[in-house]
């Protein structure tokens, strides 16, 4: 029996063919013991077997890999819509090197994504995507294509290219990823496919369908043979994740804390100091959360994709002419429901204590681990309650400003409340996005004779993003008593009272004539969480988004194959030019209060009765899959109906319009889409929300493949040049520094006799004009009397400075080029008919987001540099000294924004391998990996020479922080990676295969951030400022696991084909900085089993089922707290396990 293929051998570059040999002969004989015993005699018939299945696909990545002329790993749908896993991503993490990000962005680590959202090869997130060779990319504030928004069913397979050829398009040092679609000269002759399934997810407990249809035939005619093929897909998504999560950590001081004791240190006799301490080398340190959120994310994904293709050759095979459309659109609607903390972070609120009696469990290293929390401040709410304005213009309140929520001043509580619940919010917050890419290509193929080829090839690709987000939130308090001792946090909220309003009920209804919510309900405070009147309507936040970006290239490429030229095989050479231009427009995330809290007249639910429909009642009992948190009245919360958001999103509803909510006088929420000024196609940008990026990217290379057949070990491989010119020009819009903004001329303004600008000879022949004619005895009293406009800056700046800093805003355009010539090496040495080794070196480029790119600059100044002229004067028989300003002047320009100058990252980069190919499907290789890298992106700041918008003559050097170049650095590592079928046991465990890959990665020297870490100007300051203040340069490269494992366990015999497949990643460094906590984040190691059982009902008909996170893997962040490394638990999250049942048909 032999084994046959009526598959083509798959190539990506032309290689040598390998020839049969004794070694070969010897791992087939040791391999499969029964074949010496059964081979067939030159009279027996051999019977064919088709390779078929996960065969197949193994096979066909192993050929791809074998054959090519660099580094490269496959990976190959086996059948019409039959790529291994359920997306690209999740295929893409079985390569080795290959790791998924799995949350929605690497800058958003509260939200997960059920399919991931990018691939990081050898732990670098600076790779390339591309469609069949091309770029390709989505509209967003990235370079490259959202591989989430891509079908699976139209792949016929993805390459990862992991080092470079000099033919190659540039622009990935982590890795290339090539989408492939199919061809209709891909098949010999006609084929009619479809694929039917539907997916269910147990937490969002909804099934959802995926159906795909693919027609292919070629004719055969006297002008040529033609060929089409028409491939559609369209599915549908539901899923949902659950996350607990730690509020930011803050440093307390243990004095403050009952269970703190062992960390006080104290001498004796000091007292313990005031909230806003922070002298924790005198007092001690404990680590404590705010408080718990817990959140829900329902993902409703639609992807509908199109790829047609139309091949034709001439008679006589001399030209190939292939033209393709794919069209990738994606919609991604979601929706959360949480409850977040919002004490706020500056020092002076660190505000939590044990509620009541009870302490609080440390670890041996300060960690907060259990305690039940309530707000110790006993000043929570001063401004609390509803009140009018009467004729006169004075405040009336409505009810007592301590009714709904207690104060121990100034009030008439029958009992005495020094704690009470934390304050909350409750977010329902709604999100629909939708992506759009459209690929245009045509290539034309020349072949005059044996020797030449010339090729020519067009591209346009078409990209569109929207992306509409508004979030509105209700405010509500509560104790929570937490505990993280286990595994997975545990939680109970209760009602913030601690039952002393329950208790104390005569008093209470004694005291007050009606308290809301309590009065006329006998149940009292036991449902709290699920009464109307415990809810305030709290703030808003949108955010919105609509980019485009075109790109045309066109390439032309020779080729001349030699017979007699030695060593030289052939030699390739082209040129290419790209033209992209993206314009992004992207708001930031505008909050506003709608009846807050701290400000008078806070507006709870009962005081909008014309709004009281817009709640409902949310059960979390499922939350986490249940058994993680408890909520008093029933694990219950009100939350803002999906439909209101909905509403005033989509429709764009304003202040005063039916729909939107009801302000305080203190309220300000005003939705992007409400701003005076927008844009006039969309309504929803100003013109700082607008980047435009243009980029000429011209290329050219040469390249020489050669093999030297007559060694004792043949070498064959390529050596090659790419030269690249990149041009950029971004225009955006630029703020001024507003230096005028809080200037008042009829405060700050000099008298009439002092012209602007102030100098210093004018300043004294003034104050001595002044003192001579007494208006003033001294310099002092002139001082006291004219000193406002003095000691103004802005009256001493030039006529320039001040023309190029007042308030001024406009478009502006920057441009930078960049040159470089990429050498690539590539070698391979057959050892033996099976056994390899290769070699590459090449230089890469990665070139930065386009966000990272863009000409938004917004300046500010530092404090004005000021020199001042001592005077000595006599105050009450005593001298005195009056300082009078001599100069003042701007000490520097300083601006925040993007950076058009930004240079690509390069890596000189180096691979080595071992490759043994013992069977079909069968290998085990190894490969040693090297990259010298420079020009990382990082955060920190330049000079760049910034125009005024309105006066572009007026020109400045700025401080901008911004990303720019900075460091170098080392990332290396090897890859394992083993497969095989055991066709050597007896049936039916012949059936039986796996495939693993192990992965190592190192880095050193790698930089992050150059901003001050101790600087809290990054930090905003004030109620966002958590105290997080880690040096970057301890953490490793943002998204390296310096781990992977993939272990694969299959199964094909008898129609039946089982595969469970394990990956495993060791914990990786997720953020530099979460946006919220400001603390860098880990995500923790992780393993994830997903597994499938098809069978064949005939050579036509496959049906089957397959399972994603089998284990129901829970996703752990942690919160790196301080430069020792000593890190605590940020977020617990579950997704779905999800179940695919599917139907495919081939014909």
């Amino acid at each position: 029996m032999s084994y046959q293929s009526k598959n083509k051998a798959l190539q990506l570059h032309e290689g040598f063919q390998f020839k049969k040999s004794m070694l070969a002969l010897c791992v087939m004989a040791l391999s499969a013991p029964s074949f010496a015993q059964t081979a067939p005699t030159a009279a027996d018939s051999v019977e064919e077997i088709v390779v078929s299945g996960m065969r197949q696909s193994l096979q066909n990545a192993q050929d791809l890999k074998r054959n090519s002329s660099t580094f490269v790993d496959s990976v190959t749908a086996s059948d019409i819509g039959a790529l291994p896993d359920r997306s690209v991503l999740e295929a893409l993490q079985r390569v080795p090197g290959i790791s998924i990000e799995r949350f929605a962005a690497v800058d958003d680590p509260d939200h997960m994504s059920a399919e991931g959202s990018g691939a990081v090869i050898r732990g670098m997130s600076a790779t390339r995507s591309e469609f069949n060779g091309r770029d390709s990319f989505t509209a967003n504030s990235g370079r490259g294509l959202s591989f989430q928004d891509v079908s699976p069913e139209m792949m016929a397979g993805v390459d990862v290219y992991k080092n470079q050829t000099a033919d190659m398009i540039e622009g990935g040092i982590g890795g290339t990823v090539s989408l492939r679609t199919r061809k209709p000269f891909d098949q010999d002759g006609m084929m009619t496919a479809f694929s039917a399934e539907a997916t269910y997810g147990d937490l969002s407990e909804e099934t959802k369908p995926t159906i795909s249809g693919l027609f292919s035939n070629r004719w055969e005619t006297n002008a040529g043979e033609f060929g089409f093929l028409l491939n559609a897909v369209k599915s549908e998504m539901t899923t949902e994740n659950h996350n607990i999560q730690a509020d930011a950590y803050k440093r307390y001081i243990p004095c403050w804390l009952a269970g703190a004791e062992a960390f006080d240190k104290r001498a004796e006799g000091v007292t313990c100091p005031g909230t806003s301490t922070t002298d924790y080398a005198t007092y001690g340190e404990v680590w404590m959360p705010s408080a718990m959120n817990f959140l829900v994310k329902e993902d409703q994904r639609e992807r509908e994709g199109i790829n047609t293709s139309f091949q034709w050759k001439d008679t006589d095979d001399k030209f190939l002419v292939t033209t393709e459309y794919i069209r990738s659109n994606s919609k991604l609607d979601w929706w959360e429901d949480a409850m977040k903390y919002q004490g706020g972070y500056k020092d002076s609120d660190r505000r939590i204590r044990p509620y009541g009696d009870s302490e609080f469990l440390f670890d041996d290293s300060g960690r907060f681990l259990a305690g039940s929390m309530a707000d110790g401040n006993d000043r929570w709410a001063t401004f609390h309650g509803r009140y009018h304005l009467d004729a006169d213009g004075k405040k009336v309140w409505e009810e007592d400003r301590g009714l709904r929520y207690p104060m121990t001043w100034g009030n008439k509580n029958p009992v005495s409340m020094p704690q009470f619940g934390q304050k909350f919010q409750v977010d329902t917050r709604g999100v629909t996005g939708e992506t759009l890419v459209e690929d245009f290509t045509a290539n034309v193929k020349w072949t005059p004779d044996e020797n030449w080829t010339f090729e020519f090839d067009l591209q346009h690709v078409k990209a569109e993003t929207s992306n509409d987000d508004l979030v509105l939130h209700l405010g509500v308090t509560g104790l929570q008593e937490v505990d993280l001792r286990g595994s997975t946090p545990t939680m109970k909220l209760s009602e913030p009272w601690g039952g002393v309003r329950d208790a104390n009920r005569d008093k209470w209804l004694a005291t007050f004539t009606n308290v809301p919510g309590f009065s006329n309900d006998p149940a009292g405070d036991a449902n709290y969480f699920t009464d109307p009147t415990s809810y305030w309507w709290r703030s808003g936040m949108s955010h919105y988004e609509r980019s485009e970006g075109d790109s045309n290239a066109v390439r032309l490429d020779a080729s001349r194959l030699f017979e007699d030229l030695g060593p030289l095989r052939e030699i390739k050479a082209g040129v290419r030019r790209a033209e992209r231009e993206q314009t992004v427009r992207s708001t930031s995330w505008g909050w506003g209060p709608i009846a807050p809290e701290y400000s008078e007249g806070a507006l709870y639910i009962d005081h909008t009765p014309d709004q009281a429909d817009w709640v409902q009642v949310n059960d979390w009992s499922n939350f986490h899959r249940g058994g993680v948190m408890s909520i008093d009245g029933g694990n219950q919360l009100l939350g803002i109906k999906r439909d209101v958001v909905q509403n005033i999103r989509d429709n764009r509803l304003c202040e005063g319009d039916v729909g939107f909510p009801e302000l305080s006088d203190n309220g300000t929420y005003e939705p992007y889409h409400c701003r005076a000024n927008n844009d006039a196609e969309y309504g929803l940008f100003q013109p700082n929300d607008v980047a435009i990026t243009e980029e000429t990217n011209t290329a050219a290379f040469v390249r020489a493949d050669f093999g030297f057949d007559d060694l004792k070990f043949p070498i064959a491989g390529n050596v090659g040049v790419r030269y690249i010119k990149l041009e950029r020009e971004s225009t955006g819009y630029v703020t001024t520094a507003e230096l005028d903004k809080n200037y008042n001329p009829d405060v700050n303004s000099p008298p009439a006799d002092v012209s602007l600008p102030i100098t210093s000879e004018k300043l004294v022949s003034y104050m001595n004009s002044k003192i001579q004619d007494g208006t003033y005895s001294d310099v002092a009293a002139f001082m006291k009397g004219e000193g406002d406009w003095v000691s103004q800056g802005y009256n001493w700046l030039s006529d320039a400075d001040r023309r190029y800093g007042d308030t001024n805003s406009g478009w502006s355009t920057a441009k930078s080029d960049y040159d470089a010539f990429l050498p690539s090496l590539n070698l391979k040495m057959e050892i033996s008919d099976a056994l390899l080794a290769r070699f590459a070196y090449a230089k890469a480029v990665a070139y930065p987001d386009m966000g990272d790119v863009r000409n938004n600059v917004k300046m500010n100044t530092d404090q004005y540099e000021v020199t001042y002229v001592p005077y000595e004067v006599i105050e009450n028989g005593e001298t005195v000294t009056v300082n009078v300003p001599d100069s003042m002047k701007i000490d520097e320009w300083r601006g925040s924004g993007g950076n058009t100058y930004l240079k690509p990252m390069e890596s000189d980069q180096y691979d080595m391998s071992l490759e043994w190919y013992f069977a079909p499907t069968g290998s085990l290789t190894g490969t040693v990996f090297y990259k010298d890298l420079k020009n990382f992106f990082v955060q920190g700041s330049m000079p760049q020479q910034i125009p005024n918008p309105i006066y572009p003559e007026e020109v400045r050097t700025v401080e901008v922080t911004t990303t720019r170049n900075g460091g170098e650095g080392e990332m290396y590592g090897y890859e394992l990676a083993y497969q095989q079928f055991f066709d050597f046991l007896p049936s039916p465990w012949d059936g039986l295969g796996v495939q693993g890959t192990f992965t190592k990665i190192k880095s050193s020297g790698v930089p992050h951030n150059e901003v001050d870490y101790e600087n809290a100007d990054w930090a905003n300051g004030g109620e966002n400022d958590t105290g997080a203040r880690v040096n970057l340069n301890n953490v490793p490269l943002q998204g390296q696991s310096e781990e992977t494992v993939n272990f694969t366990l299959m199964y094909e015999k008898y129609d039946w084909q089982l595969r469970a497949a394990y990956n495993w990643r060791s914990k990786y460094l997720l953020t530099t900085r979460d946006v919220i906590s400001k603390y860098p984040l880990w995500s923790d190691d992780i393993g994830m089993l997903d597994a499938s059982v098809m069978y064949n009902i005939n050579d036509n008909i496959t049906v089957g089922l397959q399972g994603t996170n089998l284990t129901n893997e829970q996703t752990k962040t942690l919160a790196i707290l301080n430069d020792e490394g000593m890190t605590a638990g940020r977020s617990w999250f579950v997704m779905d396990r999800r179940y695919t049942l599917s139907l495919r048909a081939k014909f």
